[in-house]
Parts: C-alpha cells; structure tokens; sequence
C-alpha cells in the first residue's frame, strides 16, 4: 500500500478504537459524561492525531475510578501500556498515557478524568455524552502540575516517545523530533543507569558528541538505535521482573514504516 492508503487505514484504525472506548465508558454506571480534547476535539485532527478523551465520573465513585485507572482502561481492547504522568492531570482529576495495538502501528490515548463536579466542559471540545448536564465553557481550564518516576514507569514513557517521535517525523516536524529523540536519549540512560548496566547517573553531564540529526532520514535512524538500545537492554529488564521489550518493539514497526514511507513519498 502506499503512504496516503496506510494512513488511511491508520485513521480508521483510530475510529474504532474510539468507538471501542466509547461502548466501554457508556456501559459503566460510574461514567456520566465524555468529550473529545485535542485536535479531534477542536475538529483540527489528520490521519496521525491521537485521541485525548475526558471521562466525567460522578463524585461518589471518583476515589475508586482514580485508584484503578489502569483497570480501566484495560478494558478496551487492545492496550499495550499505559504511562502515568500526575502532572498531566486537570485539577482534582487524573491522568494517564496509554498505547493501543494498530496493525499500523500503536494508537495513543491521552485519558483525563474529572468528576461531575467539573463546573463546564471546556470549549473547542467534542462532546461525546453529557448525561450529567455539564454546561460548556467559553475558556479553557487550567492545569495543575505534579510528577513521580519508578523505572517501570520510565521504560513505559521512552515506548510513548518512541510512537510521538515516528509521528512528528512524519509529519516533518524536524525540530519537534529533535527534542523528542533527545528525551527518548535522557529515557534510554535513566533506564541504563536504575539497571545498573551504566555508570553515569541521572543528570550527569553527557559525554557524547553526537547531536539528533535535522534530517527525517537521520531520526529516523536514531530512533530506530535508541530502540535497539532498549532491546539490548532486555536481559536486564526482565531481571528487575518487567515485560522484556520484544514485542514493544515489533507493535512499534509498523509506524515507524509508515513513516519512512511518507517521508519518502514527499521526497
């Protein structure tokens, strides 16, 4: 297939995972509302967007729905992984970051949740359901900020990036790769070092001289490394008692074959 038909594909793939969301948020009782943010909300979305969705639960259930967010989201087909990222969450919510299996490669799903005591549901939004009548707002809501770190945790978030990363590759974003591949290079030593498999510590002054190339050829290449830097590191990883990277890697293939495949039809 050629790069316009896979990412048509892709964006289909996207529509039903949605739908697929949305059938399991509709059956749970504790759900009383959803929207679309991002750029599916604002109506501004392509074929590469990701899904930002807001779960409104109603406040008697929030202490339990917050504590088992990856229960959650477990139950649509499909997941990968998911990420937490506290300082992501609206205020009084949560947060977190998950992948989806795509045969063109991983689907990601930002998920917020908020209570029924929310106020409004933020303008520029695609209102999903509404059954708690939750007015709309003519401005957007501010966020609150936090963050923790465990490796498990780290090695989840380096796989997120690596899925941004082929995307804004793609898409021609050569700065936005730029900065991408140099966390996904911070992830990759974090990771080395809480596995001890590398000397230098975390914030330690990096020693190489090698920059992320401006050419998409290029980052992709460094991608494509920084992935089978986590792959080498697998021995470890499944010794400290998590996934080994194996089939992380072979879900993100495609992607990144999408993405070679689009930058060299442009080209």
């Amino acid at each position: 297939m050629s790069a316009t038909e896979i990412l048509e594909t892709r964006s289909q793939e996207r529509d039903v995972l949605l739908a697929s969301i949305i059938d399991v948020l509709k059956t749970d009782l504790r759900v009383v509302g959803a929207w679309l943010g991002g750029s599916l909300g604002r109506g501004t979305a392509d074929r590469l967007s990701d899904i930002d969705i807001y779960v409104v639960v109603s406040e008697q259930y929030a202490r339990f729905v917050y504590s088992s967010t990856r229960e959650f989201v477990a139950r649509v087909p499909g997941l990968i992984l998911t990420e937490s990222a506290p300082r992501n969450a609206p205020p009084n919510g949560a947060y977190l970051l998950s992948l989806f299996h795509g045969d063109t490669g991983p689907h990601q799903v930002d998920w917020y949740w908020v209570t029924d005591r929310v106020g409004e549901i933020p303008h520029n939004t695609r209102v999903l359901f509404n059954s708690a009548d939750i007015p709309v707002a003519s401005k957007k809501s501010p966020k609150i900020t936090d963050d923790s770190y465990d490796l498990e945790n780290e090695i989840a978030r380096f796989w997120a990036l690596a899925a941004i990363s082929a995307k804004k590759i793609a898409r021609g974003h050569s700065w936005s790769a730029i900065a991408i591949l140099g966390y996904m290079r911070a992830a990759v030593d974090q990771i080395s070092w809480h596995l001890e498999v590398s000397g230098s510590s975390p914030g330690h002054p990096d020693t190489r001289s090698d920059r992320p190339p401006v050419d998409s050829q290029g980052q992709l290449a460094a991608l494509e490394e920084f992935i089978g830097e986590v792959q080498a590191l697998s021995p470890a990883i499944v010794a400290a008692g998590l996934p080994a990277p194996g089939s992380l890697a072979a879900e993100m293939a495609p992607l990144i074959d999408l993405a070679r495949s689009v930058i060299s039809e442009a080209s």
